[in-house]
């Protein structure tokens, strides 16, 4: 009897921790499929939070647009109210407007998430250029599974580009050529690129100052015997790559930068620094001499007297030889070390002006006379143009009305013994130039100079300073008419910069200097990246 009771026992303790396990696997699996189940809910609202804050960031770009010109309360996304007792906690800072917290609802009108959206304007002399934005999305069942999207807006400038011209170009064999590259008439392309090459033509004529042949015309051009040319695609040419190529595109308004002149003219006699024409000081005087300084400051010079250098000057169409005014014989010191604030580097000036240095900030340097509709000034690069930092922190525009020039007496290569240019010793390998530089009416480029020329009795040598070594650019080119620093004769290379290589600078395009004119006024996204 006593064995059966413990059979009797044994068996219910085996029933009992077989019932225990039983649980502990069932407890266990269920709460393996909770957790997986919250995971799955967690994981699916972790992507529909991204989508609701792309949302906001949809929302948002739509409202910017919205106004030909965006004001604060589009910035404040159409509110009186800039920050809120929730400011500092939801944005971040009081540099920041918001948060404004709005539904977001599915197909079907119901509300899922909401998102919220904190802005901050970047404004340059009080004008709303770009617009930063924050928006956090979740959803409504599960609040605390939130991302966040910091966006920038910014209006596409002229600085999005390499190259913009108005005329017809040809970009040799020898060019290389790092960003977009545009042109209102026609592109014969041998160089090499790695970005968009656009024509606003669909066709255009080429001739022999373009290296067209009529009688020989290249493939996929016509021969059109009345104009002694050739009818070519508008981008065509041995350059690569060519799948980039595009012709017939929307063309740039060169016309409207005049209007944007005006503007600059009048922010810069409220905000920045305006100097009229130079005359009105000095009646002797035949322009200005800009220096900018490394800390930021720049020095305003009267130049009084001026040398004619005998050169050829091409506009485009035609070769016209003569003695042109360029070189600085006599300036004095009009003011100096002059400042501006940081968030209006404005200069205007109604007079030619020569410009050398190394910007500091963010400075546009315009050179236009709207007093006098008859007059178009220039603006001559009298030496380097450079930065004293590489990374977004300084940036430069030069606009003239008419010519940007880079003179004789310009660096790359040694000096002369007799210092013809007034600048001893080496010169450097290159002449470096940083910016946006824009000739809206001329054209950006070098005269051709002969090696000597004889007046008279007396002849001048221009050598070295005929030729020079390298020419780097930095930035953006924007002329009317062609673009040419390099001449070549029947034997070859003759006059200008051997070498010249062009560098789109995305800081630019990003982040640009004042008042620069637009490609497109609407303020698309230039910059995005996920919070964590």
């Amino acid at each position: 009897m006593i064995i059966q009771k413990t059979e009797k026992g044994i068996v219910l303790t085996w029933a009992i921790v077989s019932a225990v396990i039983f649980l502990i696997l069932v407890g266990g699996l269920l709460s393996f499929v909770l957790m997986e189940q919250k995971y799955s809910t967690e994981n699916a609202a972790y992507e529909e939070a991204l989508h609701i804050a792309e949302g906001g960031v949809n929302y948002y770009k739509w409202l910017l647009n919205k106004h030909a010109t965006t004001t604060q309360e589009d910035v404040q996304n159409g509110n009186t109210w800039c920050t809120s007792s929730d400011t500092i906690a939801k944005c971040g800072s009081l540099d920041w407007c918001g948060p404004y917290i709005y539904d977001y609802k599915d197909t079907n009108g119901s509300v899922v998430g909401r998102h919220e959206l904190c802005t901050k304007p970047k404004k340059i002399c009080d004008q709303i250029l770009a617009v930063q934005l924050k928006s956090t999305g979740y959803k409504i069942n599960t609040p605390n599974v939130k991302r966040s999207l910091l966006i920038k807006f910014a209006a596409t400038t002229i600085a999005d580009y390499a190259y913009m011209i108005e005329d017809n170009v040809w970009a040799g064999a020898d060019r290389e050529i790092h960003g977009k590259y545009h042109a209102n008439g026609g592109v014969k392309m041998d160089g090499s690129g790695n970005s968009l090459v656009t024509s606003g033509s669909d066709t255009w004529l080429c001739g022999s100052s373009y290296g067209c042949n009529y009688n020989n015309c290249p493939s996929g051009c016509a021969r059109v015997a009345t104009a002694t040319a050739c009818r070519c695609p508008g981008v065509f040419g041995d350059g690569l790559p060519n799948d980039l190529w595009k012709s017939g595109v929307t063309r740039f308004n060169f016309a409207g930068i005049t209007s944007g002149l005006q503007k600059i003219k009048d922010l810069a006699n409220a905000k920045g620094r305006y100097y009229g024409p130079s005359t009105t000081t000095d009646s002797s005087a035949d322009g200005y001499h800009i220096v900018f300084n490394s800390d930021g400051t720049f020095d305003v010079r009267i130049v009084t007297e001026i040398d004619n250098i005998y050169s050829t000057y091409n506009d485009g169409a035609t070769n016209t030889p003569g003695w042109y005014p360029e070189k600085i014989r006599t300036e004095y010191n009009y003011k100096t070390n002059v400042t501006t604030t940081d968030d209006c580097g404005l200069i205007f000036l109604e007079d030619n002006v020569w410009v050398e240095g190394t910007v500091k900030g963010r400075k546009t340097l315009a050179s236009a006379n709207l007093i006098d509709s008859s007059v178009d000034t220039s603006a001559i690069l009298n030496w380097n143009i450079d930065y004293t930092a590489l990374d977004g922190s300084d940036s430069f525009a030069l606009i003239a009305e008419k010519d940007v020039s880079v003179p004789l007496c310009s660096p790359g290569g040694n000096s002369d013994n007799n210092n013809f240019c007034k600048r001893s010793g080496n010169t450097g390998s290159q002449m470096t130039v940083r910016g946006v530089y824009v000739a809206q009416k001329g054209r950006f480029g070098r005269n051709y100079y002969p090696s000597s020329v004889t007046q008279g009795r007396k002849t001048t040598s221009y050598s070295p300073w005929y030729l020079r070594n390298t020419m780097m650019i930095y930035g953006t080119i924007v002329s009317s008419k062609r673009v040419g620093t390099k001449w070549t004769c029947g034997w070859g290379y003759c006059s200008g910069y051997a070498d010249r290589f062009d560098y789109f600078d995305q800081r630019l395009s990003k982040d640009p200097p004042p008042m620069l004119p637009y490609v497109s006024p609407d303020l698309q996204i230039v910059s995005w990246e996920e919070l964590q």
